[in-house]
């Protein structure tokens, strides 16, 4: 039935409007609205989001009670994101929400705020997101609408991404603590998906923290869970995508862009455009530093040609394109670089802190390239101190080597020295083996400037010594 799904839809709508005012137009009305509901279903089945999108709306103007009207725009508005169609995302959700809330159904409600508030994450609407994911705490906290189970589980999947958002502004104190009551609901209630989703949140918050060994256990044992109860594959891909990050903070490149890889695969796999293309843009930066720049370049390229006209106005997709910057000055394309970063400006300048980052330290190197040491080191201070403040390590080293090459540049030895004081007050020797090879780079350099040979001798062979356990190109 579901293989004639679109046909059948078809033929029903056709019928209902050659006569809309026949005696039985009502009920081939509501046949065509379920047979556009489940042509719809079945495209999301497929991974044809934009066709599904398509199904719902014209459902939804076929009028129908306030249930029914409420649950398409809910659909409508997952397929619009899904894609990336943000405005339209918007719009759905906001119609659903008023609808459920009209019909007191606490558990929908939340469910959709939710939703809605990664739509503001991703328009850079960080305290409206975490404003709508807080009511819907309260509101499922609260016990009024829908039956018990139904409101846990809402509770503790939207818990753990309040946690997460938490996570994403700096807030992590707060994201904690909305993981763990996510994580007690979820193992009191035996609710393998939202426990699946507070492990993540914990995770990320420890490696936030540094933790990253138990963060790299915490994200094992939530991929375990999740094969074991078969939890959904968009579950699955961020579990991908987070223990990639937490392994590339790690220097553990080769073993973050597997996982990355498997992200990918589960995104176009669920039809989820937006996944898809951060999954591939993602790995930007540690194939640069694997030296495997013909694979970035081709990454690159396909996103200017398929994706970058609909979503690099996104900041959070066009953050993560920007390794291409190192890869145009490695090959001495400086016209290139400069174009790529200006169409960038007005998504990245004001984007959340891990995203303007990332925009800093490439625009550090450009200006470094430039013959601007004054204004690379401006640049990558900014986004150095904001990094680490927000501890995003991996956007804290881009920016560190940014501001000491420049401090070199300038014949300021002693600006080199204070970042190698900061960066030892936030890093471990031995936890992150990229940030103690620059380190004793620094210090050789340091050491030929002061005449002291022997201490030369010794920084640079053990950058070449750490170099080599990084397993890039050092």
């Amino acid at each position: 039935e579901e293989e004639v799904a679109e046909v059948v839809a078809s033929h029903l709508v056709e019928a209902y409007a050659a006569d809309p005012e026949a005696d039985d137009a009502g009920e081939i009305r509501d046949r065509a609205r379920t047979a556009l509901v489940r042509a719809g279903d079945h495209a999301v089945s497929l991974a044809a989001a934009e066709s599904a999108q398509g199904y719902y709306e014209q459902a939804l103007t076929l009028g129908g009670d306030e249930q029914s009207q409420s649950d398409l725009h809910a659909r409508a508005g997952e397929t619009a994101a899904r894609q990336g169609q943000n405005a339209a995302a918007r719009k759905h959700y906001e119609s659903a929400i008023q609808l459920y809330e009209g019909l007191g159904r606490a558990s929908e409600t939340a469910r959709i705020l939710s939703r809605l508030a990664r739509v503001d994450l991703l328009e850079h609407h960080d305290e409206d997101g975490i404003a709508r994911m807080q009511r819907a705490v309260v509101m499922l906290s609260s016990g009024d609408g829908g039956d018990d189970a139904e409101r846990e589980s809402e509770l503790a999947s939207v818990a753990a991404q309040l946690g997460k958002q938490l996570y994403f502004h700096g807030d992590l104190d707060e994201a904690l603590a909305f993981a763990e009551r996510a994580l007690q609901i979820a193992e009191t209630e035996g609710l393998s998906a939202a426990f699946v989703q507070a492990l993540d949140t914990r995770a990320c918050v420890l490696g936030a923290r540094g933790r990253r060994d138990e963060a790299e256990l915490l994200f094992e044992g939530a991929l375990k869970v999740a094969a074991e109860n078969n939890v959904s594959a968009d579950g699955v891909r961020i579990l991908h995508q987070n223990m990639a990050s937490t392994l590339e903070e790690a220097d553990r490149l080769e073993d973050c862009l597997d996982h990355y890889e498997q992200g990918e695969a589960l995104s176009r796999w669920l039809g989820d455009r937006l996944g898809a293309v951060s999954g591939r843009l993602t790995r930007g930066n540690s194939l640069l530093e694997l030296g495997r720049w013909d694979e970035l370049e081709e990454i690159y390229t396909q996103y200017l040609e398929t994706d970058a006209p609909e979503l690099e106005a996104i900041a959070w997709i066009s953050g993560m394109s920007i390794a291409s910057v190192w890869l145009l000055l490695r090959r001495g394309d400086l016209a290139g670089a400069r174009a790529l970063l200006a169409g960038k400006a007005e998504a990245l300048e004001h984007a959340h802190v891990e995203m303007r980052g990332v925009y800093d330290a490439a625009r550090a190197a450009l200006a470094s390239v430039e013959g601007r040491p004054g204004d690379a080191l401006v640049a990558a201070e900014a986004g150095l101190q904001s990094s680490l403040e927000q501890s995003f390590p991996v956007v804290a080293c881009q920016n560190l080597v940014e501001a000491v090459d420049a401090a070199f540049r300038l014949g300021r030895d002693d600006r080199v020295e204070e970042f190698i004081a900061l960066v030892r007050g936030h890093y471990r020797p031995g936890r992150q083996r990229a940030i103690d090879a620059h380190i004793h780079r620094w210090q050789a350099m340091l050491a030929a400037h002061r005449g002291d040979d022997a201490e030369v001798a010794a920084n640079r062979s053990e950058e070449r010594r750490v170099g080599k356990e990084c397993r890039s190109r050092w």
